[in-house]
């Protein structure tokens, strides 16, 4: 259980961080994806809050 939570933790820090870096660096005249950033981010800190909450719960 400890490397779900382990793991589990470090990828929704990964998704939420990567998330924001393509948000950040997205060029609306080249690129048609934006839906990617969004649901990196926000799956990435629905991952680390749950995560967070099970750790200390």
């Amino acid at each position: 259980m400890v490397g779900i939570v382990i793991f589990g933790l470090l990828c929704g820090i990964a998704a939420t961080v990567l998330g924001i870096v393509g948000l950040t660096t997205f060029k609306p005249e080249e690129q048609t994806a934006k839906w990617q950033g969004i649901t990196g981010l926000a799956v990435g800190v629905v991952e680390v809050v749950f995560m967070g909450l099970y750790m200390f719960v």
